[in-house]
């Protein structure tokens, strides 16, 4: 999901396969984001959000790497045009 909610660990874990793989963590920007509505009725709450919700996922989704692609070993760079974004993937310099 887009709201990640990952512990710090997972964190660790990406810049230690990083490191693995002789890459320096400090040329790698990572992000996250942390999603909330707040709302009296969780319920209510959920199908307010649901639609919306399940839209920002697969944009995320759309803009990650496909399976053959490894994050630890690639890098995008995204072009967006009005309702459009691209991303291209290379190979990080060493």
């Amino acid at each position: 999901m887009p709201d990640s909610g990952a512990p710090a660990e997972v964190y660790d874990l990406y810049q230690a396969g990083l490191r693995e793989h002789g890459f320096d963590p400090a040329q790698f920007r990572t992000m996250t984001n942390r999603v909330i509505y707040v709302c009296d009725d969780p319920e209510a709450g959920w199908n307010d959000v649901k639609q919306h919700y399940l839209y920002v996922f697969n944009v995320y989704r759309d803009w990650s790497p496909r399976p053959a692609t490894s994050p630890s070993s690639a890098r995008r760079s995204t072009t967006r045009t009005s309702s459009h974004a691209t991303s291209t993937w290379s190979a990080p310099p060493r």
